[in-house]
């Protein structure tokens, strides 16, 4: 999207860029976030009570995270949950 932009106005681009709605990332974190939510709700009331679930938790060295680890004593897994389809 920047780019179409960028390249149909090269003198103005980043002033239009600067003026209009929320950026394309902004727009999808949020909705990634939400869907997070939704699948935290959705783990805390159908899971029993002796599994502990881990939300948003960082990959070390990277830039990446893992949405939900639920773990217990004898086993754990671990679930990365996008909301964009086809992902």
């Amino acid at each position: 999207m920047w780019q179409a932009v960028r390249d149909k106005h090269p003198h103005t681009a980043t002033l239009r860029l600067a003026l209009t709605s929320d950026p394309v990332h902004e727009t999808v974190w949020a909705r990634g976030a939400a869907g997070e939510q939704r699948v935290a709700t959705i783990l805390a009331k159908h899971l029993d009570s002796g599994i502990v679930v881990l939300h948003d938790r960082r990959i070390p060295g990277t830039r990446a995270n893992i949405d939900h680890v639920a773990t217990r004593a004898s086993s754990r897994s671990a679930d990365r949950c996008p909301e964009k389809p086809g992902s």
